[in-house]
């Protein structure tokens, strides 16, 4: 005697736990995770309750942890960079005027000279800038002019 055969089911099976999770802990909402896994949404807050709240939480202690790793002189030097490499007034013949590049003349890129800065400040030094002659002999001028004005001030 035969067996009947068996027919294939056109229904796609049911996503496993660990596929949940790893889609909600990529930032995933509920509508997208349900769309990739072919369930509807009320479908999946009753079948994987658990498993979503374990994915959000999953992602919020990776963003926290990415927000966390930068110091707030960090955070405002990136802002600085950031904002500087978007104005063209700060670059000659491709370099940036400002910030050095690793091979110390004007940084090319934003990483260039995010690299740069912090190497600089893991040695203790925070500076980071390219000074021209005219700058400096400029700053030693007005540093001198301040060190005038206090030795009169003290007299």
């Amino acid at each position: 005697m035969k067996r009947p055969k068996q027919r294939k089911s056109n229904r796609r099976s049911k996503p496993g736990k660990r596929t949940i999770v790893a889609l909600a802990s990529r930032g995933l909402n509920r509508d997208e995770i349900a769309k990739s896994t072919g369930l509807t949404v009320a479908r999946l807050r009753s079948d994987f309750p658990l498993e979503l709240s374990e994915g959000r939480a999953i992602a919020k202690a990776a963003k926290a942890d990415t927000e966390t790793a930068l110091t707030k002189r960090e955070r405002h030097f990136i802002r600085a960079i950031h904002d500087s490499f978007a104005n063209p007034d700060w670059f000659l013949n491709g370099r940036h005027l400002i910030y050095d590049g690793p091979d110390g003349r004007g940084a090319r890129t934003f990483h260039d000279a995010w690299r740069v800065w912090r190497a600089r400040y893991a040695n203790g030094t925070t500076v980071g800038m390219t000074e021209t002659a005219a700058e400096r002999i400029e700053a030693e001028d007005i540093y001198a002019e301040i060190i005038l004005t206090q030795k009169k001030e003290n007299r």
